[in-house]
């Protein structure tokens, strides 16, 4: 189990902004060295606790919020700009792969 309450934060943040995803910590194939990341197919946000185990607190939290936010713009478009919502087409891994979503694939 992470030394930092990933799950405390997690509730709260996503009560607070109406989301119903879920929390994981066995990062996805091919994602093992990046601190998080948002799946919107299964809904589930990644948090990579082996890696950021040496970082602060405040680090952790940053990474946690950084994908929620993610999972934020999938479930509540709504709450963002034009450009925001159009970029949601096209995703952009950590090691800068680059790819394009066309009818969710």
């Amino acid at each position: 189990m992470p030394d930092f309450d990933y799950h405390a934060l997690f509730d709260s943040l996503c009560l607070e902004a109406g989301l119903v995803c879920r929390l994981s910590f066995d990062m996805p194939k091919g994602y093992e060295e990046a601190n998080g990341m948002y799946d919107p197919e299964t809904d589930t946000v990644f948090v990579n606790a082996t890696l950021l185990k040496g970082c602060s607190d405040s680090e952790k939290a940053f990474y946690l919020f950084h994908e929620l936010r993610h999972a934020e713009q999938y479930a509540h478009p709504e709450r963002f700009p034009p450009a925001i919502r159009k970029a949601l087409d096209y995703d952009i891994a950590y090691d800068g792969n680059c790819s394009k979503r066309v009818n969710g694939q």
